[in-house]
């Protein structure tokens, strides 16, 4: 039932942020309007594309702790919605990596998951650097806080 209520959540989020509230497109074409130019419905939305790296705190695996290595490597963006994979150590010492897909929004705003259920929601503080709030819900529930940078 948690999952279900975060997926409705973030799917309300989502739509917010991407403002596609309305309901049935107008009948009428603009007449006043400029034709739109070429690339300038993208300029005002952020890249992400790159390997971003950082620390996280919080808590994850029955612990709290400082996770000195968390990477987002994204690979590809169009529009305001991107796709990558997310690599960090778990207490084992060995490497996991997990399918990432989220979007930006045109003022910063972060929204991801990850195909272990976790949701990703914070704030480009930079053109390289963000601040995320990590949730996952389960027998091994966590809330981390995450502050990567864009390596250059």
């Amino acid at each position: 039932m948690k999952i279900e209520l975060a997926i409705i959540l973030l799917v309300a989020a989502l739509l917010l942020a991407s403002g596609c509230t309305s309901t049935t497109p107008s009948a009428a074409p603009a007449t006043s309007s400029p034709a739109p130019q070429p690339g300038a419905a993208n300029t005002a939305i952020p890249g992400m594309t790159g390997v971003w790296q950082g620390p996280a705190d919080g808590y994850s695996q029955h612990v709290y702790g400082h996770y000195p290595n968390i990477v987002f490597n994204i690979t590809t963006q169009q529009g305001q919605v991107f796709v990558g994979k997310k690599e960090y150590q778990k207490a084992d010492g060995m490497t996991y990596y997990e399918n990432l897909t989220g979007i930006v929004t045109p003022s910063g705003d972060i929204y991801a998951a990850d195909n272990q259920g976790g949701i990703q929601f914070g704030k480009l503080t930079g053109p390289n650097a963000m601040v995320l709030n990590y949730l996952e819900e389960g027998p091994d529930t966590k809330a981390l806080v995450l502050q990567l940078t864009r390596k250059p």
